[in-house]
C-alpha cells in the first residue's frame, strides 16, 4: 500500500489527533473481538489511502486494514451495518476519525424557521 500505515501498536495521527488514537484503536479492537477476530489491524489515514480506497471512502478519514481475515467480511458487515471490502486475504473498512465524530456530535441542528403552533 505504501505511505504511512498506522498499526495498533504505533499509531500516529496527523494534525494533532494523537489524543484520539487510543479511543479509535480501542473501538476497532472491540469490533474485532465482538466478531471473534484475533488478527492484528492497521489504520491508514486519508492522505495515504490506496488509489482504490479514495473513491469508496465516502468522506471517511481512516481505513482499517485487517490482514488475513477476508473470511470475516460478512461478520464485520453484519456487526457494523456498513460495507467492508476484501483484497486477497485482507479485509478493509472505513471509519470516521474520532476528531470528526466529536465535532459532528457537538453540533446542534438549527432551530426551525417557524415555530409550530400548539393545538
Amino acid at each position: 500500500m505504501g505511505g504511512t500505515t498506522l498499526t495498533q501498536e504505533n499509531n500516529t495521527f496527523p494534525t494533532g489527533d494523537e489524543k484520539n488514537r487510543p479511543a479509535l484503536s480501542g473501538f476497532i479492537q472491540q469490533v474485532l473481538n465482538a466478531c471473534g477476530i484475533s488478527t492484528p489491524f492497521s489504520l491508514v489515514c486519508r492522505d495515504d489511502f490506496p488509489e482504490w480506497a479514495i473513491a469508496k471512502s465516502d468522506g471517511m478519514d481512516i481505513l482499517v486494514v485487517c490482514e488475513d481475515c477476508a473470511e470475516s467480511k460478512s461478520s464485520i458487515e453484519s456487526f457494523r451495518s456498513k460495507p467492508a471490502f476484501t483484497h486477497g486475504n485482507d479485509l478493509y473498512w472505513f471509519e470516521e476519525s474520532p476528531e470528526k465524530q466529536l465535532s459532528s456530535k457537538n453540533q446542534l441542528d438549527p432551530p426551525p424557521s417557524t415555530m409550530p403552533l400548539a393545538t
